[in-house]
């Protein structure tokens, strides 16, 4: 402004520039008519004793952040008064130079397994990308995602609303409620099968049998449905086989409570039947992650068979799974409404994925196509 006599008139203009109030430019400006000395912003002098917080404890402390990123104010003074003799600040001084001067701030963590980017499972991720490399393998366009996820009428969001002061207090049916799962395939234009497996009724679960004689629980038999017919089946698994008991009298044990090899199988063979109807998907390539029960030899012979590949992901890499992304936005969806019976948990589960769009699952599969980059680079994700 004092460079430009010419805009004199305009300090408004210049205090936007300079990013200070209009009303202190003109302040300034007049001050310097009077005077003619340039005004100083007194706020920039400190009066007071000069701080004790230098680049050397601002270094020490990011290194103990990096290190321990949920660590206590008070266990960081702690260790600045080990390291640096004489030292002192309070947690209100700290606090500030930590949101301020360093811009570090608390927030809600995103918890990860600590060998999930280990300098092995980076290689891991390497050998994957150097196995398919070659081959015609193409994430958009000729693969299909399988992933299981649970679900459960407590799904709440992580905040409420209440008023200053007072707790926010979010009342559910149950504190503990029964976890269902649910088994999908998808790929990157369509949602292929999503099947709803039901833990067994309570009173099976407590029942506690002893057997003179084998007994068998039934299988429900699942009716093929074409492509289009998106249908959570009530449920399509709900009971497997118990082993038959070899030494008499012995308790026959409980049917698993997750998901298992049988589970999957029955899966897998109507999500076959599904593609074979389909000719844009033969020929595809049916991507999993490493979890045993995926790991079926007859299931991978059987899925060979029928003219589709098999691709496994390797351990703690679920950026390279767009299903995931794609339960992630699912519950996200159901929390925004009360479950208020597991009866009704199905139908809603069915809602929030048939109101996914499909341009969000090409999304999802784009990333993850991305991401297959960082395997080579054996860059962490």
């Amino acid at each position: 402004m004092l460079e430009s006599p010419e805009e004199r008139g305009k300090a408004t203009r210049f205090a936007k520039q300079l990013g200070i109030h209009p009303r202190t430019a003109q302040r300034w400006w007049a001050q310097y008519r009077e005077s003619g000395e340039i005004p100083y912003k007194q706020s920039r002098f400190n009066n007071g004793p000069e701080c004790s917080f230098t680049s050397s404890h601002q270094d020490f402390v990011q290194n103990i952040i990096e290190n321990d990123p949920q660590i206590f104010t008070e266990d960081i003074i702690d260790r600045l008064s080990e390291k640096f003799e004489g030292f002192s600040i309070s947690k209100s001084q700290l606090n500030h130079h930590l949101r301020n001067t360093m811009l570090i701030s608390v927030k809600r963590p995103t918890f990860e397994a600590e060998v999930r980017n280990s300098a092995e499972n980076l290689q891991t991720r390497y050998e994957l990308f150097m196995q398919w490399k070659d081959s015609n393998l193409d994430f958009t366009q000729n693969c299909v995602f399988i992933d299981e996820s649970g679900f459960n009428i407590n799904l709440r969001n992580t905040w409420a609303r209440s008023k200053k002061g007072t707790p926010a207090i979010v009342e559910i049916p149950k504190t503990k409620a029964v976890s269902h799962t649910i088994i999908g395939a998808i790929n990157a234009s369509s949602i292929l099968y999503v099947a709803l497996k039901k833990p067994p009724p309570k009173k099976e679960r407590e029942k506690k049998t002893t057997a003179s004689t084998p007994k068998k629980r039934k299988v429900n038999k699942g009716k093929k449905r074409p492509v289009d017919d998106f249908i959570i089946e009530e449920p399509p698994i709900e009971y497997i086989d118990l082993p038959e008991d070899v030494g008499g009298g012995k308790e026959i044990a409980q049917p698993p409570k997750g998901t298992t090899t049988a589970h999957f199988i029955k899966f897998m063979n109507e999500l076959l039947d599904i593609m074979d109807l389909d000719e844009g998907l033969k020929g595809s390539y049916i991507v999993m992650d490493n979890c045993t029960i995926h790991k079926s030899a007859p299931m991978i012979r059987k899925i060979e068979s029928r003219g589709y590949g098999v691709m496994f992901l390797p351990p703690y890499s679920p950026e390279l799974n767009p299903i995931e992304q794609f339960w992630a936005l699912v519950k996200g969806r159901l929390k925004r409404k009360r479950l208020l019976t597991d009866e009704n948990l199905s139908s809603r589960i069915a809602e929030a994925c048939n109101s996914i769009p499909a341009e969000n699952l090409l999304s999802f599969t784009c990333h993850s196509k991305r991401m297959i980059t960082n395997c080579y680079t054996k860059t962490p994700f």
